[in-house]
């Protein structure tokens, strides 16, 4: 990016974020949790640029305990996210819960 214009700059990089934003709003949203892994392991460090440390922590962590259990892994490919504003919502993430 050799943009001398920091105007220039600032906008490109704010749709760049927005673009990794939208992108892991999209595999929440069509279940694909590949899709939302990557995302949001490209997303993090941008919690630390922002000064946002508890999200880093709890990125970091979550991140962590993924890499660590390929069980927990095998179960969020069934059911990647979970809707809890409406009962009918998360039933197939307790049925995998309990695979």
């Amino acid at each position: 990016m050799g943009y001398k214009n920091n105007l220039v700059k600032v906008w490109y990089l704010y749709f760049t974020w927005m673009g990794l934003l939208k992108a892991h709003k999209v595999g929440i949203q069509t279940g694909n949790y590949d899709w939302q892994f990557k995302v949001l392991s490209t997303f993090a460090p941008l919690f630390l640029a922002s000064g946002k440390s508890r999200y880093v922590e709890s990125v970091t962590r979550f991140l962590t305990q993924l890499n660590q259990d390929p069980e927990l892994q095998a179960i969020l490919h069934l059911a990647c996210s979970v809707n809890v504003t409406n009962d009918k919502n998360y039933f197939a993430f307790d049925e995998a819960m309990e695979i």
